[in-house]
Formats: C-alpha cells, structure tokens, sequence
C-alpha cells in the first residue's frame, strides 16, 4: 500500500508547533459554561462543521475536560464515506505520534518502579548500540564520514527526542541513508526506493537502525524521528514482555483505556475509521478564519488512503511502533490527557508521581538541542512537546502546557496549571486540515475580553 501521503518530520513538527499552538489560551471549563465559554464551543462546532460541508474532513471528534472532570463532546460526520457509517464516540483512529506520550509515560512509570533509568545505556537493552557510529560529513551517501559517539546513547536521549535517530527522507544523507536502509516509521508504510525484507518486530527493527549512521551525537541535537519507538524495545527488554503488553500494564488497563491497541481485534473492526488524505485547492496551510468568520474556501476532495477492511492496524505480525503504532478512541485518549492535566492522577487513579509528569512537562532540550524550536516559543519534554515561551505563542498559553498530534489528523492537550485537557480527533493527512485544527485552537483559548 502507497504512503507517499504519510507526513515527515519537518512538516509534522512545523504543522504542530505552528499551526496548532496558534492562540493557545487556558481552556474554558465546559460543562455550565459561562456565556463566553459557550459561545467558544459554538464557535468550534461551526469551524468543524464547515470542514466537513467542504469535504476538508469526513468526520470529527472532540472531547473537552475541566478539572472537575465535567465534559463535552461533540461528534459530526461519518467514519468512513465509501460505506456511509456514522461517526460515534466510540470510533477508533489511528494515533500515530500520539502514541509517544503513552510509550513516555510507560517509561517513566518504570523509572519510578526502578525496571529502567533516564541515565541507562541504551546499549544495556540493544548490545548492537554500543558500536553506534554518527554522521560527521560529508554532503553525498558517497562522501558521508561518521565518527564513533563521544558518550552512550540514553534512555533520557530517547524519551527527550535527542538520539539523532530520523525519520527517512530526501533531506540530509543520514535520511535517505534510512530509506535505503530500509528502516520504517509506521504501520504498514513502505520505505521508498527499499525492496528488501521488512521487519516484522521491534527488535530487528532496532538492530537495524543500530546498523545506521545517528544523525548527531546524543544529547546535541533535537532530531524528531524514531527514538520512542527505540525506546518501545528498550521497555520489552527490560519488562522481558512484550511491548504491547507493557503499556497495557503500565498505562491502558490502570487507565481505563480499555479500546487502545496496537492492533484492532475482529469484533472491535467495524469501530475502525476510514483513513483519507486532500486533493486541495486551497493550498498548504489555507488560512481559514477571517475576521473571525470562515473564510469561503472551495470544497476540497478528499481520497481514500486506508480502508479500515484491509487496514494494517487490522492485521497481527508487524512491528508494535511505540512511536506511532496505537489505535485507540477520543474518550480514551482523554482520559491519558485528565491524568497528565492532573499532575498524575485522574479520577483518584494516580499513574505517575507529581514529579514524574512535571518532568515530562518540561523542556528537557539544553540550548543546543533546543536551537530548531525554541523561536517559536516551545519545547520537547518527554515524549511531547510543551509551551516554553508563551509570550512568543498567540495567545500566551501557561508555560508548561502540553501537547502533541498525530500524522493523520489527531491532536491532544493538556494543562497542569488549570487541570483541563482535550482531544480532537479525525482521519485526514494534509495541511488544510491541521489549518481547521488552529482555527479550533484559536477558538477555544485565545483570550477575549470581558465584554465577549
């Protein structure tokens, strides 16, 4: 199955941070909202509307959390269009990089345990990471030079994004030397120009990208990529189960997560949405709002690009990604949002410590290694990213608010401070979707005045 749709990883980091954070604000609570807070959410339920009139999206989820728990959700649109099924609340979609927080927080709950630490060798878990070697020049694969590292990789390096292991791509030597490699980054996604034998565990997978050139030495360089689905390994190794058996421990069952998965089960498959990506008119990152009404763009066609029916996330014997592989539902995903909201705990379910989740929402990047991201006023913690610097986001979201999306239209956040939190969920790759995101975010948290 052709993924050429399957954004990389400067977009996805570009489309997040810019797009997505755009006017953040503290939430409003939902539940016997205020007047300004209702009309808030009315106002995301035309902007959603509006995307679905316009085919920009066939359907969409959202759920809202306030500290007491309270909720809202909002569900419209279909699931899959080719067989005209309703969108429920109950509908699974495919997580992709919203599965890194869960494989984080997984790892952290260990930490806690004392099964792993920040500070463990990477090698301690996969031996082959001791002879890592790391780019060192050179602007062709023909005149690449790699020297060996300068320290250990850590599992701290994986959880914070600073382990040099990329996604594959056309961009540097050390991304298309992945490609031709062969080295994968989701379910089912075929490397291009690779015709060699796939993966089909963690395991060789990690071997693999052991074999591979890092991008730069540990701890230097923020470098989105691989490096929680190493850590996936690192967590099999050291629970000596397997990784989906891991995180349905350490995080899914104490949760309450109970549709979240790696890979959906027969009876649970008619659940499963319709994945689709845009032909688009409008171009990349189409302004939607204007003057604070929708702007009237042209409808947009929408193609199918994964057929829940023939779904790899339907289909067992393939790589359990800890960086992009969960299926799961909004209400669940929810629930994983309230506890980081609630520094650890929801529903008197406490998962980490206070201290644990105050880590993970904490730029953890030093100047270096936060040099590409840090103008735009965020940071990486552990397994997602987190506002930094509010006064330079729209908005000026509380230092420390958490976050992150997905590649095919899933978005999630989190406040400490306030202890709200909230999911929306779709099924679209492209740019013009992440564009309503913002206008949803806009929406919601940016700061109106007392007359509003």
């Amino acid at each position: 199955m052709a993924r050429s749709w399957t954004i990389g990883r400067a977009t996805f980091v570009a489309a997040v941070a810019a797009l997505a954070l755009a006017g953040y604000a503290s939430m409003p609570s939902v539940a016997k909202a205020p007047p300004a807070a209702a009309a808030r959410v009315q106002g995301v339920h035309v902007i959603l509307q509006d995307a679905v009139d316009k085919n920009i999206a066939p359907g969409f989820v959202l759920m809202l959390a306030n500290a007491r728990g309270q909720t809202h959700v909002d569900v419209r649109g279909l699931a899959d269009r080719e067989r005209a099924v309703p969108l429920s609340a109950e509908a699974l979609f495919r997580l992709y990089s919203m599965t890194k927080p869960v494989t984080a927080a997984a790892a952290l709950v260990m930490v806690e345990e004392g099964k792993i630490a920040l500070d463990d060798p990477v090698s301690k878990f996969v031996p082959e990471f001791a002879a890592a070697r790391v780019y060192a020049g050179g602007d062709t694969l023909e005149s690449l030079k790699t020297e060996p590292l300068v320290r250990p990789l850590t599992v701290r390096d994986l959880l914070r994004q600073t382990a040099g292991i990329v996604y594959f791509g056309l961009n540097t030597p050390v991304e298309r030397l992945f490609a031709m490699r062969g080295v994968e980054r989701a379910p089912g996604e075929p490397v291009p120009g690779y015709g060699g034998e796939r993966d089909t565990t963690i395991a060789a997978w990690a071997r693999r990208v052991a074999g591979t050139p890092l991008a730069a030495q540990p701890g230097t360089q923020f470098t989105y990529g691989g490096a929680l689905d190493l850590l996936g390994r690192v967590l099999e190794v050291a629970d000596g189960r397997p990784l989906r058996e891991v995180l349905a421990a350490r995080v899914l069952a104490p949760l309450g997560m109970r549709s979240t998965t790696f890979v959906v089960a027969p009876p649970s498959q008619a659940k499963l949405t319709a994945a689709y990506a845009l032909k688009s008119p409008n171009g990349a990152q189409a302004p939607i709002l204007s003057n604070g009404e929708i702007a009237r763009l042209a409808k947009a066609e929408l193609f199918l690009v994964d057929d829940p029916a023939k779904s790899p996330f339907a289909q067992d014997g393939r790589i359990e990604f800890g960086g992009a592989g969960l299926v799961g539902t909004a209400g669940d995903f929810l629930r994983f949002a309230r506890m980081l909201a609630g520094q650890g705990e929801v529903d008197g379910v406490r998962l980490l410590s206070r201290e644990s989740v105050a880590a993970m929402g904490t730029n953890q990047l030093g100047p270096e290694a936060s040099a590409r991201i840090a103008d735009i006023g965020i940071g990486y913690g552990y397994g997602l990213g987190v506002v930094e610097v509010p006064g330079k986001i729209a908005g000026a979201p509380p230092k420390g608010m958490m976050f992150w999306g997905g590649a095919a239209g899933t978005f999630f956040w989190a406040d400490p401070h306030s202890g709200e939190a909230g999911v929306l969920m779709t099924q679209v790759f492209g740019d013009d979707i992440r564009a309503y995101h913002a206008a949803v975010v806009k929406c919601l948290f940016e700061q109106h005045s007392p007359t509003n």
